[in-house]
């Protein structure tokens, strides 16, 4: 995982520089039959679509029904951001590009106002159906379930391991190789899979729970949960 990990990250941070010198002119936001648009630039700059770009991360959204994002760049058609997505109940949007690991950021008000406007007559994605759910090396047994990983509250809590490396990926790799190892020792990894992409299932996802106590980690929030509902995903149980 960590040498995946490394190489997507290098991959998508050669794509997320050719992305980066291209200029929008509108944001779209689609479902699964059409998007909305936005083409206020002042709107469109302050939506994150990178993770490098986001200065006040927020906790995850609640699963929901959500958008694309899409941006249309001058001498070119629409491209779909990868990993980005918005969640319109929240007001956020959610990003992973070029570190291929999921951010969160809150939308302020007039942009949020903004988002909305784009997307009051376009039906959203529905929440994902999830295909698979594996804990450390367990397949879960109800994998839709898992949505409630992103939904049960818990109490901030401080990583165990440690933070992660400042360094890049691509050229810290030694170091975030043992920050791994550390990691390894203390969590299991959850990952899931869904027919259509989602803020909440996929590779750029970054789903945790405690090898021992009751902590849970979602795209960087470390929570407290309680210990009974711990003990069901390291079992990977029904989450009903």
């Amino acid at each position: 995982m960590v040498a995946h990990w490394i190489s997507a990250a290098a991959t998508a941070a050669v794509l997320g520089a050719a992305h980066a010198n291209a200029v929008p002119y509108a944001l779209e936001l689609c479902g699964p039959q059409a998007c909305g648009s936005v083409l206020d630039s002042s709107v469109i700059e302050a939506v994150a679509t990178r993770s490098d770009s986001v200065l006040r991360r927020a906790a995850p959204a609640a699963p929901a029904p959500y958008y694309q994002l899409e941006l249309v760049v001058q001498g070119g058609g629409a491209s779909i951001v990868p990993g980005a997505f918005y969640v319109r109940k929240a007001d956020e949007v959610r990003v992973a590009e070029p570190v291929t690991r999921a951010v969160w950021a809150r939308l302020p008000p007039h942009v949020a106002a903004a988002l909305h406007a784009a997307t009051d007559h376009v039906k959203p994605y529905p929440l994902p159906r999830i295909q698979t759910v594996i804990v450390g090396r367990r397949r879960a047994r109800d994998p839709q379930s898992y949505l409630r990983l992103y939904a049960i509250p818990g109490k901030p809590a401080s990583d165990p391991a440690g933070p992660r490396p400042t360094v890049d990926a691509v050229h810290g790799f030694r170091t975030w190789q043992r920050w791994y190892a550390k990691v390894r020792r203390l969590w299991l990894p959850i990952v899931s899979s869904s027919p259509v992409a989602s803020p909440w299932t996929g590779d750029s996802t970054d789903v945790w729970i405690s090898k021992r106590g009751a902590l849970l980690e979602r795209d960087r929030e470390v929570v407290r949960v309680d210990a009974g509902f711990a003990a069901r995903v390291r079992q990977a149980l029904s989450l009903r």
